[in-house]
């Protein structure tokens, strides 16, 4: 399931953290605004 997402970091690991986090915030954002299953 591709996902609206991107990130980016100075070393890969960096980069795989932020993309962590911006994915974290997405569905937290969505299961806020009661979008969710939508996406899912």
């Amino acid at each position: 399931m591709p996902l609206d997402v991107m990130s980016s970091g100075a070393t890969p690991e960096a980069a795989r953290l932020a993309l962590d986090e911006a994915v974290y915030l997405f569905f937290s954002v969505a299961k806020d605004r009661g979008t969710l299953e939508e996406i899912l």
